[in-house]
């Protein structure tokens, strides 16, 4: 993502002179070109294009390589670095696109979760440690990530860029030695950190920490090194690189198009091999002699696309989470985001990038201190308009509540304090018989003389389904309802995988949620009953012990019976009454299969309903009930499922009670929630 060098051929003396320009190699822009098109193929799933997230690998070494190279150069010939113009420089070449990508990209995702964090990371240059907090994943579904979410890449690299010129500017007053060792020692410690975060922790964090990942920078660096010196050693090195030169882009081919990602040889040392891979590669293409690989890097097409690899880079991700959304996939994909990248890089280079990079706009030259005023300028602006243009938190909606979002008071009457009932109102209340089962609409039950009660929901974004009629059922009794039901959110704090082992998108602001909100619903609302449903917590694999464990695995049945425990303690903490909704079967599942013990013979459901069953989440709930009195179960699965052996979830000849396999909408939502209402306060002697 930046300029191109060649060696020195000699010695350079030292002597006031402007800062060196690194000569133009063209088959480092074919480098550069080999290293987007891969993490563009790997986006769009192109096949045999496994590894290509190693792309951004290819970058980290190349950039560490030529950095180094330019400030070693100019230390050489001016006796220091100047750092306030290397800065702007770099300010210059890459601030301006990223601030078009932010305005062009956020008014488009406001609504987004999280997407002015994004945004102000990105404008900080921490989007990796956002990323890293967060556990969010490389690796999981794109539809699903932020559009800024490949930003974490430029992140690690002007981290580099503020860093190193300082710390080279001390060690190169020493010596050449101190700084190779520095060099090295750093390498070892960022390798040393990547694998152990890869086994103590989550992937992500690994992918996204910059110390777990400067060794890259650092082997391209000291490539830098090799390049520049003219002794013996040095020039041995090279000689060793030209002739390895086939062997080690054949490496990097094949491990773009083999290595998984989430291999764990990656972490645990093959990124630090595929980087001396690179290194030689950038060594080897030094050579003036006669050089197959430069001259196929070197052909025109691909210095093309590397000299516009920068803007590729930026502008190919938004387009893939576009498009995804959009529901296109395979080659229509492919080519979408071809298409689109390109013609927004062009643009970008043409109208935005070179302009600013030549150094003058309009007569005016950019000078390091105007560059950097403005650039600050700029920065702040456009964070600004950030923050002005994206809520701080999004709203949940009725069927979409989201973990971090601030308790959901749904219907709020003066809870806990003694109505003034009028005679009519008595009379009623007297009248009315007690009961439970499925209600009919809600305007046919009759108002209880009781005090109004708080009542809790808990669960995920099927149990947030139901608040409509939650809602209305509790504000026609007089009632508030507390709703802490979060998309994605198992009742229990656990890290959730994919079938990979990535963490998923939602899994940290999930684990903080749960860890945050029980304690919040309880102590600051003090609930008199609380409806749990949830569906996920025997559904989705898990991190247990450092390792992943799927939902068959015991491992996995005693983290949720673990979790179960302590959930339900601190629900019921400020004695609340807790009611569980045993979880459904889904649309079309076989009733008698999922909730009754498999007879010899007979098949189980889905890998999803199968462990809703009596080994699996229900089985859990009732060893609740029997251990705690103020925990009490209800089924609903007659009233959705029908009287049949198959959970056909008609509600009328023309509706269902579910909007898809698991979350109710319309009629549904508001008669499921009225049910769920009624049977609670029932079976709690609330009603």
């Amino acid at each position: 993502m930046t300029s191109t060098l060649i060696r020195p051929t000699a010695p350079v003396e030292r002597q006031a002179a402007p800062t060196p320009v690194l000569a133009y190699r063209p088959a480092l822009d074919g480098l550069r070109a080999i290293a987007v098109l891969a993490v563009i193929g790997y986006h769009i799933d192109l096949p045999g294009l496994r590894g290509g997230f190693l792309g951004v690998d290819l970058f980290f070494v190349l950039s560490g390589a030529l950095i180094t190279a330019l400030l070693l150069l100019e230390h050489d010939v001016r006796g220091r670095i100047d750092r306030v113009r290397f800065w702007s420089r770099r300010a210059r070449r890459l601030l301006p696109a990223v601030l078009v990508l932010i305005a062009v990209v956020v008014p488009f995702a406001r609504a987004d979760i999280g997407i002015r964090g994004d945004a102000l990371a990105t404008l900080g240059y921490a989007a990796n440690w956002r990323f890293a907090v967060q556990a969010r994943s490389y690796f999981a579904e794109t539809a699903a990530m932020s559009p800024l979410n490949h930003m974490w890449s430029l992140a690690i690299e002007e981290q580099f860029y503020i860093v190193w010129p300082l710390v080279l500017g001390v060690l190169c007053r020493r010596s050449r030695r101190l700084l190779v060792g520095a060099m090295v020692a750093l390498a070892i410690v960022s390798v040393a950190c990547l694998a152990w975060l890869f086994v103590t922790a989550d992937p992500s964090q690994a992918y996204y920490h910059t110390l777990a990942r400067i060794h890259e920078v650092v082997v391209g660096a000291l490539a830098a090194v090799i390049l520049i010196r003219t002794s013996q050693r040095a020039a041995r090195v090279r000689a060793a690189a030209r002739r390895l030169l086939p062997a080690a882009a054949g490496v990097v081919v094949a491990a773009m198009a083999l290595v998984g990602d989430a291999t764990a040889t990656y972490y645990l040392g093959g990124s630090l091999l595929f980087s001396i891979a690179v290194a030689v590669v950038i060594l080897g293409l030094e050579d003036d002699g006669p050089n197959l690989v430069r001259r196929a890097l070197s052909s025109r097409p691909l210095v093309w696309i590397g000299t516009l690899s920068y803007g590729l880079y930026l502008w190919h991700w938004p387009f893939v989470v576009l498009f995804r959304r959009w529901h296109l996939q395979g080659p229509v994909l492919g080519v979408a985001v071809t298409v689109a990248a390109t013609v927004a890089a062009v643009l970008s280079a043409r109208f935005v990038e070179r302009p600013v990079r030549d150094g003058v706009i309009r007569g005016v030259e950019l000078t390091s201190r105007r560059t950097l005023t403005a650039a600050t300028a700029a920065i702040v602006g456009i964070a600004g308009v950030v923050v002005a243009a994206t809520p701080a938190h999004l709203q949940p909606a009725w069927t979409q509540a989201v973990a971090g979002d601030p308790t959901v008071v749904v219907a709020a009457p003066a809870a806990h304090e003694q109505p003034d009932l009028t005679t009519h109102d008595r009379a009623a209340a007297e009248s009315t018989p007690g009961g439970g089962g499925a209600p009919g609409p809600a305007d046919d039950l009759p108002a209880r003389a009781r005090p109004p009660l708080v009542v809790g929901v808990v669960g995920d974004s099927a149990a947030a389904s139901m608040l409509p009629g939650i809602a209305q059922a509790a504000e026609r009794r007089g009632d508030q309802v507390v709703s802490v039901a979060a998309r994605g959110c198992p009742m229990i704090p656990v890290w959730q995988l994919d079938e990979d082992g990535h963490s998923l998108n939602y899994s940290q602001e999930c684990r903080l949620h749960v860890q945050t909100a029980f304690a919040e619903l309880v102590e600051g609302h003090d609930p008199d009953v609380i409806i749990w449903y949830s569906g996920r917590d025997t559904q989705t694999r898990f991190m247990v012990g450092g390792r992943m464990a799927a939902p068959d695995e015991p491992r996995h049945t005693a983290e949720v019976r673990r979790g179960f425990g302590l959930a339900v303690d601190q629900l019921t903490s400020g004695g609340a009454d807790l009611v569980i909704m045993r979880a459904l079967p889904r649309h079309g599942s076989t009733v008698t299969r999922c909730d009754r013990p498999p007879a010899r013979g007979v098949n189980w459901c889905d890998d999803v309903d199968r462990f809703v069953g009596p080994t699996g989440q229900n089985a859990l709930y009732e060893e609740l009930a029997r251990r705690d009195p103020d925990v009490t179960l209800i089924d609903l699965a007659g009233l959705v499922c029908g009287s049949g052996p198959v959970c056909d979830d008609a509600m009328t000849e023309f509706e269902r009670w579910r909007s898809d396999l698991t979350h109710f909408g319309g009629r549904g939502a508001e008669r499921i929630g009225e049910a769920i209402v009624t049977e609670a306060l029932a079976e709690s002697g609330n009603l």
